[in-house]
């Protein structure tokens, strides 16, 4: 059963650097041959139009973690143990490396209306089943699209999906090899938990727009082709809370055009 929101953030500062991902020594001395334009398409999202971006920016930059970072409980394995395991496994929720990075925050340029087309990746999401936990953990889909739940673990799962409050679905898998579908029709974040695995959860951000980012291991993101004149919104960024809750909505920097360059 989902349990009721705890906000673990509270006290603990996230730093967005917003740039070029260049230092001043790093950058080009000549004039940098300009990157190949993104081609149009037709956007399958309502409100969202696909152009070709010829002249686009790059917001770049690293979230990091600073002040006391709380140490999550580790998950007990305590079911089917010839499959999962047994003992402890670290929470995934909190991935923190030596220098402060954040994995598996989630930086969404919101408010976009117009630019390069939604990747392929983003249409063709599945979250898989495998030794008793979800991969990826955290990932990001399209709205109005497909996510297939894969189980490659011999043993009866029973993946759980909700957003906000809501119970979106909640399929049973006793089969290896079985896979579902189900289209995810809201914007926001959805949470995964199995229902026989109570260790198991994962993330998914549904989005209607590709300027997205998910930060890997030291907390750094990257989003290319981005029209300045299309900026209508700002830059969020959605880290996870604790093993209670999928996502803290956590606004950590709106920012101007002058901070973003183009090269």
């Amino acid at each position: 059963m989902k349990a009721k929101p705890s906000l673990l953030f509270a006290g603990v500062t996230l730093v967005l650097i917003v740039g070029c991902g260049r230092s001043e020594n790093d950058r080009p001395k000549t004039e940098a041959p300009p990157a190949p334009p993104v081609p149009a398409a037709v956007s399958p999202v309502a409100g969202y139009e696909a152009i070709q971006v010829t002249d686009g920016g790059t917001i770049s930059g690293s979230i990091t973690v600073s002040g006391s970072i709380p140490k999550l409980p580790p998950r007990p394995l305590n079911k089917d143990p010839n499959v999962c395991g047994t003992g402890a496994r670290e929470s995934q929720e909190l991935i923190v490396n030596r220098s402060g990075g954040l994995k598996n925050a989630v930086v969404i340029v919101e408010g976009m209306k117009r630019g390069k087309a939604i990747p392929a990746a983003a249409e063709n999401t599945q979250i898989d089943q495998a030794r008793c936990e979800y991969a990826p953990h955290v990932q990001v889909m399209r709205v109005n699209t497909e996510i297939s739940v894969l189980n490659s673990d011999p043993i009866l799962h029973n993946i759980h999906f909700y957003q906000n409050d809501e119970s979106l679905f909640n399929i049973a898998q006793p089969v290896k090899g079985q896979v579902n579908k189900h289209k995810l029709e809201k914007v926001g974040f959805v949470y995964a938990e199995c229902d026989v695995h109570g260790w198991m959860r994962g993330h998914v951000a549904v989005v209607d727009n590709p300027y997205y980012a998910v930060t890997d291991e030291s907390g750094q993101y990257r989003n290319d082709y981005v029209r300045l004149d299309e900026m209508q919104g700002s830059v969020h960024a959605y880290p996870e809370s604790d093993q209670n809750f999928p996502m803290t909505y956590a606004e950590v920097k709106s920012f101007w055009v002058s901070e973003i360059c183009v090269w």
